[in-house]
């Protein structure tokens, strides 16, 4: 038998429909309602035509090997409360088509309420399966698991169903295949990718580093004499951060540039103290994209502070130390929009270097160790679209420890090679929605300098440089290059 609907609405109701050997539904609109009782079509064969939409009211068995090429939707029944997302198809026989359909997961309740297609027999084919809820949307966290699908799993094609789109907001949908029982049960969960999220925590980090710098970065090993100087640099960050089940990259570009200067010196205890004062300005471009998804979210920093700082050399040793106030505004470019909120931070440093010469024919080879301590304090701060939102710590504190060996030569070009050992004693993590996404690899730190030292241009104005490159775990890595001048009175 051939049942035409020539576009228009037919409802199948009040009765169970028995046909002989085939039943098609070639276009128009298919009501499956029988006044909230459970309706039955009987048939050798049923067939939802390409053009044809199938509209589930109620639950509704279709006895017969069923074939769709069209649209199967699970609707609410006239006069029903909204959320009723809770209707069965059963199918009993074999199960096959290339079409659609669209069905309904209530993820704010718990348990979870949805529909579902029971399969008696196999499953083949590639359907795509449509998520759709009533006034909550997909936008809502949920750890539970719902069951969409299920048939015999001999015989069956375990790629029969797909979801048509995943992402919805910060939320990501999984369907996978679970055995169980001779069944083959297409199963539904939810992962937070949060759009952004990692921008959030390479903002942390990156708030951290930008203006952090040594004593030789600063001064070049510069005599204490007064003057004005000034270092920018340029730097190329990739990490990985982590959750509990995803993994997002982060691609990030800074950009720095730091103006100072040395208001007085004076002598103490047989040594020189100076001190003086510097600006912070720096920029920070982020990539991040969670891996298995597509698109990739975009962040931008600015950074503006004020620092003060002091030096004591004796003899071959030296003691560092600055401190630094800074803030940052950050735009989080999401799909609503652009997202604004501010960071601040607070950073102290305290260095302690020495120098050993040893003669190497007729010149000198200059061996320094350092140890530094870095403490930072970022207070916390809220993102609009994330609440909940939470830095893991406040506090941090880095150590680098290293040797720099340096060539003193007749001229005024010293070249050198810096070996650091940085390691970071804290996390830098956020938590949100209960979960954990945690900058990998940052821990411990290989860190390699090459550079000269204080090369005369003119009279009283010096210039120094280097490139660097941080290496940690995870496809941690850290590229930059990095020049200061400065000019002497």
């Amino acid at each position: 038998m051939l049942l035409v609907a020539r576009n228009a609405d037919w409802t199948l109701s009040d009765k169970d429909f028995k046909f002989g050997k085939t039943v098609t539904f070639e276009d128009g609109r298919i009501h499956l309602n029988k006044n909230g009782q459970v309706g039955n079509i009987t048939s050798g064969t049923i067939t939802n035509g390409k053009d044809a939409l199938i509209l589930v009211e109620t639950d509704y068995a279709l006895n017969g090997n069923f074939t769709n090429e069209g649209n199967i939707h699970f609707v609410s029944e006239p006069n029903s409360p909204e959320d009723d997302t809770k209707k069965n198809l059963t199918i009993n026989g074999n199960y096959s088509g290339n079409g659609a359909i669209k069905m309904r997961v209530n993820v704010e309740k718990s348990p979870i309420t949805n529909d579902k297609v029971i399969i008696s027999e196999t499953a083949t084919g590639n359907t795509k399966i449509e998520l759709a809820n009533g006034p909550v949307g997909l936008k809502v966290r949920t750890r539970e698991k719902a069951t969409l699908v299920e048939a015999k799993a001999e015989g069956s094609n375990k790629n029969a169903f797909s979801l048509e789109k995943s992402s919805f907001g910060p939320y990501r949908y999984l369907l996978s295949t679970v055995n169980e029982n001779g069944k083959i049960k297409w199963v539904l969960e939810q992962r937070f990718i949060g759009g952004g999220v990692g921008n959030i925590v390479s903002a942390l980090s990156n708030s951290q580093q930008l203006f952090a710098h040594t004593y030789y970065d600063r001064t070049g090993a510069a005599k204490n004499d007064q003057g004005v100087w000034v270092r920018l640099g340029h730097q190329r960050k990739e990490s990985q951060i982590g959750s509990s089940d995803s993994t997002i990259t982060s691609n990030s570009t800074l950009s720095h540039l730091q103006i100072g200067y040395d208001i007085g010196s004076f002598a103490f205890k047989n040594g020189q103290l100076s001190y003086g004062a510097y600006v912070n300005y720096g920029t920070d471009n982020t990539k991040t994209q969670f891996i298995g998804e597509s698109e990739k979210n975009r962040s931008k920093l600015k950074g503006y502070g004020l620092g003060l700082y002091s030096s004591y050399v004796k003899d071959n040793w030296y003691l560092d130390g600055w401190l630094s106030y800074n803030k940052f505004s950050n735009k989080l470019f999401t799909e609503e929009g652009i997202n604004k909120y501010d960071m601040k931070a607070l950073q102290a440093s305290a260095e302690l270097g020495y120098q050993y010469n040893i003669p190497v024919g007729s010149q000198q080879l200059a061996i320094k160790p350092q140890w530094q301590l870095i403490y930072t304090y970022i207070p916390n701060f809220d993102v609009a679209g994330f609440d909940g939102l939470k830095a893991e710590n406040r506090h941090y504190l880095t150590s680098r420890l290293g040797v720099r060996l340096n060539l003193e030569t007749a001229y005024q070009f010293k070249p050198f090679v810096e070996l650091n050992w940085i390691y970071n004693m804290k996390d830098t993590a956020i938590n949100l929605e209960d979960e954990k996404f945690k900058l990998e690899g940052n821990r411990h730190l290989k860190e390699v300098k090459v550079g000269f030292e204080r090369l005369g241009l003119a009279k009283n104005a010096y210039l120094w440089g280097q490139v660097l490159g941080r290496f940690g775990t995870d496809k941690y890595r850290e590229y930059a290059v990095q020049a200061g001048i400065s000019y002497q009175f």
